[in-house]
Protein backbone atom coordinates (compact mmCIF):
# COMPACT_ATOMS: atom_id res chain seq x y z
CA UNK A 1 0.00 0.00 0.00
CA UNK A 2 1.02 3.60 -0.22
CA UNK A 3 2.04 4.87 2.86
CA UNK A 4 1.01 8.40 4.01
CA UNK A 5 0.66 10.68 6.76
CA UNK A 6 2.10 9.11 10.03
CA UNK A 7 3.16 5.74 8.57
CA UNK A 8 5.28 7.43 5.98
CA UNK A 9 7.18 9.48 8.69
CA UNK A 10 7.32 5.92 10.56
CA UNK A 11 8.85 4.51 7.83
CA UNK A 12 11.15 6.77 7.12
CA UNK A 13 12.57 7.38 9.90
CA UNK A 14 14.33 4.18 9.57
CA UNK A 15 16.04 5.53 6.94
CA UNK A 16 18.89 7.30 9.29
CA UNK A 17 22.88 7.38 9.39
CA UNK A 18 23.14 3.70 9.39
CA UNK A 19 21.09 2.55 6.81
CA UNK A 20 22.66 5.49 4.42
CA UNK A 21 25.83 4.44 5.53
CA UNK A 22 25.32 0.68 4.51
CA UNK A 23 22.87 0.45 1.33
CA UNK A 24 24.11 -2.29 -0.79
CA UNK A 25 24.41 -2.00 -4.48
CA UNK A 26 21.98 -1.87 -7.31
CA UNK A 27 23.03 -4.95 -9.54
CA UNK A 28 25.37 -2.99 -12.86
CA UNK A 29 25.53 0.02 -10.87
CA UNK A 30 28.95 0.26 -10.29
CA UNK A 31 29.90 -1.14 -13.83
CA UNK A 32 27.66 1.46 -15.17
CA UNK A 33 29.23 3.96 -13.39
CA UNK A 34 32.75 2.62 -14.14
CA UNK A 35 31.70 2.57 -17.70
CA UNK A 36 30.90 6.19 -17.79
CA UNK A 37 34.00 7.49 -15.73
CA UNK A 38 36.15 5.30 -18.41
CA UNK A 39 34.52 7.32 -21.06
CA UNK A 40 35.33 10.77 -19.57
CA UNK A 41 32.49 11.59 -17.62
CA UNK A 42 32.38 13.03 -14.04
CA UNK A 43 30.08 11.10 -12.01
CA UNK A 44 28.16 13.57 -8.85
CA UNK A 45 25.04 11.95 -7.31
CA UNK A 46 21.97 14.38 -6.60
CA UNK A 47 19.88 12.75 -4.18
CA UNK A 48 16.71 13.99 -2.56
CA UNK A 49 18.12 12.73 1.26
CA UNK A 50 18.61 15.55 3.82
CA UNK A 51 21.83 17.13 3.77
CA UNK A 52 22.69 15.53 7.30
CA UNK A 53 22.75 12.20 5.84
CA UNK A 54 25.22 13.22 3.05
CA UNK A 55 28.54 12.15 4.57
CA UNK A 56 27.06 8.69 5.44
CA UNK A 57 25.44 8.34 1.29
CA UNK A 58 29.24 9.68 0.40
CA UNK A 59 30.77 6.62 2.98
CA UNK A 60 28.76 4.18 1.51
CA UNK A 61 28.95 4.85 -2.46
CA UNK A 62 33.07 5.56 -1.71
CA UNK A 63 33.29 2.27 0.37
CA UNK A 64 31.10 0.56 -2.39
CA UNK A 65 33.97 1.25 -5.22
CA UNK A 66 31.65 3.90 -7.01
CA UNK A 67 33.87 6.50 -8.57
CA UNK A 68 31.79 9.12 -7.63
CA UNK A 69 32.95 12.72 -7.04
CA UNK A 70 30.22 14.05 -5.26
CA UNK A 71 27.40 13.69 -3.54
CA UNK A 72 24.46 16.62 -3.05
CA UNK A 73 21.52 16.43 -1.26
CA UNK A 74 18.50 18.65 -1.79
CA UNK A 75 16.24 17.34 0.11
CA UNK A 76 12.65 15.97 -0.44
CA UNK A 77 10.35 19.05 -0.68
CA UNK A 78 8.66 19.74 -3.68
CA UNK A 79 5.50 20.51 -4.78
CA UNK A 80 5.19 21.27 -8.24
CA UNK A 81 9.15 20.27 -9.51
CA UNK A 82 11.86 18.38 -8.73
CA UNK A 83 13.57 19.26 -5.53
CA UNK A 84 16.97 18.14 -7.46
CA UNK A 85 15.96 20.78 -10.41
CA UNK A 86 17.73 23.98 -8.83
CA UNK A 87 20.95 21.65 -8.12
CA UNK A 88 20.78 20.21 -11.77
CA UNK A 89 20.60 23.88 -12.72
CA UNK A 90 24.15 24.90 -11.45
CA UNK A 91 25.52 21.54 -11.79
CA UNK A 92 24.45 21.47 -15.97
CA UNK A 93 25.25 17.89 -16.65
CA UNK A 94 25.17 16.22 -19.76
CA UNK A 95 22.62 13.95 -18.51
CA UNK A 96 20.39 13.58 -15.03
CA UNK A 97 19.46 9.89 -14.53
CA UNK A 98 16.51 8.63 -11.80
CA UNK A 99 14.62 5.92 -11.61
CA UNK A 100 11.47 8.04 -9.96
CA UNK A 101 9.93 10.31 -12.34
CA UNK A 102 8.50 12.79 -10.17
CA UNK A 103 12.38 13.73 -9.83
CA UNK A 104 12.25 14.80 -13.45
CA UNK A 105 9.62 17.18 -13.54
CA UNK A 106 11.23 21.14 -13.85
CA UNK A 107 14.50 19.69 -15.07
CA UNK A 108 15.28 22.34 -17.35
CA UNK A 109 17.54 22.99 -19.68
CA UNK A 110 19.47 21.05 -22.23
CA UNK A 111 19.75 18.03 -19.38
CA UNK A 112 19.30 14.82 -20.81
CA UNK A 113 16.38 13.05 -18.79
CA UNK A 114 17.09 9.23 -18.44
CA UNK A 115 14.27 7.66 -16.30
CA UNK A 116 15.10 3.92 -15.12
CA UNK A 117 12.13 2.25 -15.27
CA UNK A 118 11.38 -0.29 -12.31
CA UNK A 119 8.21 -2.71 -11.18
CA UNK A 120 5.32 -0.95 -12.48
CA UNK A 121 2.76 -1.81 -10.06
CA UNK A 122 2.95 0.98 -7.19
CA UNK A 123 5.18 2.90 -8.97
CA UNK A 124 5.02 6.47 -10.46
CA UNK A 125 7.30 5.39 -13.58
CA UNK A 126 4.02 4.97 -15.90
CA UNK A 127 1.66 6.75 -17.72
CA UNK A 128 1.53 10.72 -18.09
CA UNK A 129 4.76 10.55 -16.07
CA UNK A 130 6.85 9.21 -19.16
CA UNK A 131 6.65 12.45 -20.77
CA UNK A 132 9.18 13.78 -18.41
CA UNK A 133 12.00 11.59 -19.82
CA UNK A 134 13.60 11.99 -22.49
CA UNK A 135 14.69 8.16 -22.83
CA UNK A 136 13.98 4.96 -20.70
CA UNK A 137 16.45 2.02 -19.62
CA UNK A 138 15.93 -1.18 -17.80
CA UNK A 139 18.57 -0.13 -15.39
CA UNK A 140 21.42 2.25 -14.97
CA UNK A 141 23.64 -0.10 -16.84
CA UNK A 142 21.96 -0.29 -19.85
CA UNK A 143 21.55 3.40 -19.84
CA UNK A 144 25.49 3.89 -19.21
CA UNK A 145 25.82 1.00 -22.49
CA UNK A 146 23.07 3.50 -24.43
CA UNK A 147 24.69 6.87 -23.37
CA UNK A 148 28.48 5.42 -24.18
CA UNK A 149 27.46 3.93 -27.73
CA UNK A 150 25.90 6.72 -28.95
CA UNK A 151 28.85 8.87 -28.99
CA UNK A 152 27.71 12.31 -26.38
CA UNK A 153 30.81 14.45 -25.78
CA UNK A 154 32.94 13.26 -22.63
CA UNK A 155 34.49 14.97 -19.71
CA UNK A 156 30.86 16.29 -18.51
CA UNK A 157 29.44 15.83 -15.14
Amino acid sequence: PRLSGERLERFRSVFDEEFWSTIPPVAGALEACQLLVSNGYTLVCVTALKNQYVGARSRNLANLGFPITDVVATGNDAAERSPKASALAALKPDAFVDDFAPYLVGVDGPIHKALIIRDPVGSPNTGEMLKHSHSQHIDLLAFAQWWTQIGHATNQE
